[in-house]
Parts: C-alpha cells; sequence; structure tokens
C-alpha cells in the first residue's frame, strides 16, 4: 500500500523544517496519488527542480525515485515556472513543495535515478516530444 501524496508532503515539509529550512507548499495537487514536484531556492535567484521520475515512481523497495527533469544544473525561476505550467496544461493534480535552501543540499527522501536502459531512453523522447510542442 502506497502512502497517499499529502502524508507524503506533510513529512517533507516537517524534515525540512527540522533542517532548519523554509518550506512551503505552492501548489496542492490530488490527495491521494498527485505527483510532487521539489524546488528549491536559494535567494531567489538559483533554483534547482527535483520531479517524479520518468515511468516508475516508486522502486521495488518501496522508495520514491526522483530525477531533474531540466537537469541539475542551477535553473532561473521562469525556467522552472515555464515547465511546470507546461505540464500542469496536462496534470492539474501535481504538487509542488518549494524549500529555501542557501547551499541547494535539500533533497526529497528517496532515491535519484529511474528506470534503466531503453526503457528510459523511450520515455525521455516521448517526454521531449510533448515539450516541443
Amino acid at each position: 500500500m502506497r502512502l497517499k501524496t499529502e502524508i507524503i508532503i506533510a513529512a517533507e515539509v516537517k524534515r525540512a523544517q527540522s533542517l532548519g529550512l523554509f518550506a512551503a507548499l505552492i501548489k496542492k495537487g490530488d490527495e491521494t496519488a498527485g505527483q510532487i514536484y521539489v524546488i528549491i531556492c536559494r535567494n531567489n535567484t538559483d533554483f534547482l527542480l527535483i520531479g517524479p521520475a520518468l515511468g516508475q515512481t516508486i522502486n521495488d523497495d518501496g522508495q520514491r525515485v526522483w530525477q531533474y527533469p531540466l537537469g541539475d544544473d542551477i535553473l532561473c525561476q521562469d525556467k522552472v515556472n515555464n515547465y511546470l505550467d507546461k505540464i500542469m496544461n496536462f496534470d492539474c493534480d501535481i504538487y509542488i513543495l518549494e524549500v529555501e535552501d542557501r547551499d541547494l543540499e535539500f533533497r526529497p527522501m528517496g532515491v535519484f535515478g529511474g528506470v534503466k536502459g531503453r526503457q528510459e531512453d523511450k520515455l525521455k523522447l516521448a517526454a521531449d516530444s510533448i515539450f516541443k510542442r
């Protein structure tokens, strides 16, 4: 049985606060199965975006699988907002959590990666084709 998204969000907010960071829910989605996107912000100028992995979002060990949908380089706010706007055009049930972290080191609980091999390549190509429109 999977945890409801609202429980995962509450745990991530609590974890960020326990590390001395400010965390705020920017957008609330489906309480039971909404996808989660985490914006990590440094001084309102530098951003990282973390989102669910393409395809399999929970691995065989029951851990949530994350990825950097726009790469793991520092981004500007416009790029992050444009990406999330595109996501919300076809999935309005997403959650967006923003964490202010001067060191950009906060990461949500789980593992980073995704599916392996050719399946991953196919999923990336399909996602790229959606966002080129």
